[in-house]
This record gives C-alpha cells, sequence and structure tokens, in this order.
C-alpha cells in the first residue's frame, strides 16, 4: 500500500508547477531581537492556539487506547478509533485554507477549540466504541482548525528575514509540550482515569478561547 500511494504521488508531484522564487537567508541575528517578535499579542496567541491545539490533540489521541484497553476493547476497536482519529486531522485539510480566507484566521481557531469543548462533552458521555470513536473524529477535526489557523495567524507577525527566529522557537515550544503531554497520557489515565484527565482540559480550552477574545478586542480598538 505505501508503495502504491508513492507512485500515486509521484504521479502528482510530477504535474505541479512550482515558480521559481528568490530565496531569502534567514538568521538568527536578522531582524528584530526574538524577544520584541514573541511578545507581540498576535504572536503570543498563534502559539497558545498552536500548544493548545497539540498539546490537547496529543494528550486525547495517546491515552484513548489505553482507557478503551482499561474498558477491554478490543485491539481491533482501538484501531479503527485511531484511523478515524487521523482521517478527522488531515482530510479537512482539503477546505481549511479556504475556510480562513472566508472566514478569517481568529473564527476558524475559535471554531476548533468549539470542537475541542464537544470533544470534551463526547469523551465524558461513556466508554462504549462509539463514544471513543466520536470523540476522537471531532478531537481530530478541532485540531486540524486551531492548528492551521494558529500557523496561519503566526505567518503574519514576523517578517521574512525573521523567519528563522520566529518559527524555530514556536516549534521548539509546541513539540517540548507535545512531548510532555505524550509522556504523561498514560501516567494521567492510569493515576486520575479517563473522566477526570478530560475534565481538566476544560481550563485549559477556556484560556485559549479568552486569549482569542483578548486578540480581537485588541485588533478591533486599532481598527
Amino acid at each position: 500500500m505505501i508503495a502504491i500511494v508513492s507512485l500515486l504521488a509521484i504521479g502528482i508531484l510530477s504535474g505541479l508547477n512550482i515558480p521559481n522564487k528568490l530565496e531569502v537567508k534567514t538568521s538568527f541575528s536578522a531582524g528584530r531581537p526574538w524577544h520584541q517578535i514573541v511578545f507581540q499579542p498576535a504572536y503570543l496567541v498563534a502559539l497558545f492556539g498552536s500548544v493548545t491545539g497539540y498539546g490537547i490533540m496529543i494528550l486525547g489521541m495517546t491515552a484513548t487506547p489505553i482507557a478503551m484497553r482499561h474498558v477491554h476493547h478490543e485491539l481491533g476497536s482501538i484501531a479503527t478509533v485511531i484511523q478515524l482519529h487521523v482521517l478527522g486531522m488531515f482530510l479537512p485539510s482539503f477546505f481549511t485554507g479556504n475556510l480562513i480566507s472566508r472566514f478569517g484566521t481568529l473564527k476558524i481557531m475559535f471554531a476548533g477549540l468549539l470542537l475541542f469543548a464537544c470533544y470534551i462533552t463526547s469523551a465524558l458521555s461513556g466508554t462504549h466504541f462509539f463514544s471513543f470513536a466520536v470523540s476522537l473524529i471531532i478531537l481530530g477535526v478541532g485540531w486540524n482548525f486551531l492548528f492551521i489557523g494558529s500557523t496561519a495567524l503566526l505567518t503574519g507577525t514576523y517578517t521574512v528575514v525573521e523567519k528563522a527566529k520566529a518559527q524555530a522557537i514556536n516549534d521548539m515550544t509546541v513539540f517540548i509540550i507535545g512531548l510532555a503531554c505524550s509522556f504523561s497520557a498514560g501516567a494521567l489515565v492510569d493515576i486520575f482515569g479517563w473522566y477526570t484527565m478530560n475534565i481538566a482540559l476544560v481550563p485549559w480550552v477556556m484560556l485559549s478561547a479568552l486569549s482569542l477574545l483578548w486578540l480581537h478586542k485588541k485588533t478591533a480598538k486599532k481598527t
């Protein structure tokens, strides 16, 4: 199957025409100091949105198989739930960019947070297969909206020569949080349980939503 997908990718990429552009070299010494970039309101909100999206998604995705085994679901059922989750993560990418262009970055990020709230609600509805499946699909779509929206917001906070330092700080922070959530998922489910772990995510989602509202008001005042 991997070979077939690779061959299809070769056919698609062979027809891709990317115009040549002058490549601008970037470095950590170019442009503004890193702290002037990072402490912009839009950068902070974009970073927190990415951290929230990645952290909650990895926590839910990693904890789900463990929680499902605790309630005696078969490995086949667990695999199906994770497959559905991955589809939820990446299928929306075909139209997320168009949604951002039409409705704006902050609205799509907020939609991602609403989907995270729906994920938590669904996760608390029970431990049967349907509950896990629906929860993980919603979690995947929520991650897609929030993470892509946050990435789009981030790109407007730096110049071309500042790209290296701006993206490096963002990516390092996001993946540190993702790593921490991945390693802690099993312990959280084992110590606190599936329900408590998800309830504990509510303040995180609410804080991220408040940051979006704060940036929206701040932007509205400038206009």
